[in-house]
């Protein structure tokens, strides 16, 4: 048996201060692609990154499958979490978290350290974009309904509605 054959899929990586980056280690980890993982973010910055860009030429610095990967090793770089801008380490914290608790509720005494140490991280930042800490919880935790019923064909506006446009 390979050593790739031993891997833990279910690796996040979580940084020195608690946080958890928003890139290609949690994607693969939670099997939530980035495309995903912007659209249902509570930050426009997420959702406005999407929009296609046609001045940029593409190139593997470009594409989304490699944001934050060594591209000599494939190894996720979490050295420098000063390149993450703050809406994405709130947003990927708060998807690990919500991640964690759907997807490893039986392995609690595993990560329970972790999700402490990440919970009181994110509990101590400044939200951006007039949000506030519980509905970025919220969003996390819906991302997981969301994602159950994003293949089926449903609007996704109608699950994802915001309340000033009913």
């Amino acid at each position: 048996m390979g050593e790739s054959d031993n891997e833990n899929k279910d690796y996040i990586p979580l940084l020195a201060s608690g946080a958890f980056p928003l890139d290609a280690a949690l994607c693969f980890a939670t099997s939530v692609p980035m495309e995903k993982l912007k659209w249902t973010s509570p930050f426009s910055s997420h959702r406005n990154s999407l929009a296609p860009q046609r001045d940029q030429e593409f190139s593997p610095s470009h594409d989304p499958r490699h944001q934050g990967t060594d591209s000599v090793r494939g190894s996720v770089d979490t050295s420098s979490p000063r390149r993450l801008d703050p809406e994405s380490l709130i947003w990927g914290t708060a998807v690990a978290l919500a991640w964690l608790e759907h997807s490893s509720a039986s392995h609690f005494i595993d990560w329970e350290l972790a999700a402490a140490k990440a919970s009181t991280w994110l509990s101590l930042q400044e939200i951006p974009e007039g949000r506030d800490l519980e509905s970025v919880k919220a969003a996390a935790n819906q991302l997981f309904i969301i994602l159950r019923h994003w293949d089926e064909n449903l609007q996704l506006n109608m699950l994802c509605y915001h309340p000033s446009s009913v």
